[in-house]
């Protein structure tokens, strides 16, 4: 036995290498030979974090503490969470069923004001990155990397190529992660990027391409399209007939069948 059993109660020892106990008058932070290495004179205590932060909770509201014992968020939210961190410098805070940001100083960077915020990672789009979407009302939008919110009518999803689909006032365009707007509002509607690259556009009542730039590769001609998904070629189709198109807006194969099936892979126009 490495430790005696003296405490109340006793947690795992956590990724930083403490693991916490709990006493009459609160709970503590030991290393492995019980050394007392952070007092917590709270009424609850959560995961301490290898970024050596730490949630705890005073009067049922929650704040943050370091590895030091300092406060560094005074307790004064219903909720913080700190899992955040592993993807981006800022807490995620809630009061009164309200959603903000604050740093870890406790500086708050976005106010508690939203119905909700996301911070999903994309990994497979920005490497180590976030984008940090948020919601009030029937708005939604993104919190670019200085703090500013940024609103619209729509907001899709980010694509491998770091873009998403955004509508205002009936048009739609194309934003970054930091809110600047790549593809301007001039299309009627607009899907996500495909991973190969291009987006399906509509204009009066027909489908077109554009490449992450904004450039329109296919002029919007078509009555019906599909989804690339995993090929490099899809479906389109007017009047009933049915042909295919590859991601350089090359028709290939004229609409002149009554019903088609996709390819599956990378083909070409020949001449």
């Amino acid at each position: 036995m490495i430790l005696e059993p003296v405490y109340n109660k006793a947690y795992d020892f956590e990724e930083y290498g403490w693991a916490v106990v709990q006493w009459e008058h609160g709970f503590d932070y030991i290393n492995q030979y019980g050394e007392v290495m952070l007092d917590i004179p709270y009424h609850s205590v959560g995961k301490l974090y290898e970024f050596g932060l730490v949630r705890f909770e005073e009067n049922e509201l929650s704040g943050v503490m370091n590895t030091n014992g300092e406060v560094v968020v005074p307790a004064v939210y219903d909720w913080v969470n700190l899992y955040n961190l592993e993807f981006y410098s800022w807490i995620m805070v809630e009061k009164d069923e309200k959603f903000g940001l604050v740093d870890t100083e406790g500086n708050v960077i976005v106010e508690p004001i939203y119905d909700d915020i996301s911070m999903d990672s994309y990994s497979e789009v920005f490497g180590e990155e976030v984008a940090i979407t948020i919601e009030s009302g029937d708005k939604k939008g993104i919190v670019d990397s200085s703090g500013a919110v940024h609103l619209y009518d729509e907001l899709g999803e980010f694509s491998k190529n770091g873009l998403a689909k955004v509508k205002i006032d009936g048009k739609a365009g194309f934003i970054d992660k930091e809110g600047n707007m790549v593809v301007g509002l001039v299309w009627d509607d607009a899907f996500d990027f495909e991973d190969c690259g291009v987006a399906w556009i509509w204009k009066d009542n027909k489908y077109g391409l554009i490449d992450i730039q904004g450039n329109v590769i296919a002029e919007p001609t078509w009555e019906y399209v599909s989804g690339f998904y995993e090929s490099e070629t899809t479906i389109i189709g007017n009047n009933g007939k049915y042909g295919f198109i590859n991601k350089n807006g090359e028709v290939f194969i004229e609409p002149q069948y009554d019903w088609v099936t996709g390819f599956k892979g990378k083909i070409e126009k020949t001449e």
